[in-house]
């Protein structure tokens, strides 16, 4: 319609946007907060893979992503047919 503005997925009706979005480029902003504190502040590695910047953050999503990858599999590995109970 003539007029009308394109809403991005993260914004009510209204144009505001949404709770989830807002709180999510809150998150993005927390991160790249810490990661950029992280090539300004002495972290005192125990390891020397820890020397690299943004290792932590770096270490979190590919664990957290390696949890999800698990729990598909094994959702996927202990899936029931259905009606499994009724036998």
């Amino acid at each position: 319609m003539a007029g009308e503005t394109a809403r991005t997925p993260h914004q009510d009706p209204a144009g505001a946007p949404s709770a989830g979005g807002q709180r999510l480029a809150a998150m993005g902003a927390v991160l790249a907060a810490c990661v950029a504190a992280g090539f300004f502040v002495d972290l005192h590695p125990h390891f020397e893979i820890e020397r690299i910047p943004a290792f932590h953050a770096i270490l979190g999503f590919v664990a957290c992503a390696a949890l999800v990858a698990v729990a598909k599999l094994a959702g996927a590995l202990l899936d029931r047919q259905e009606g499994f109970h009724d036998r």
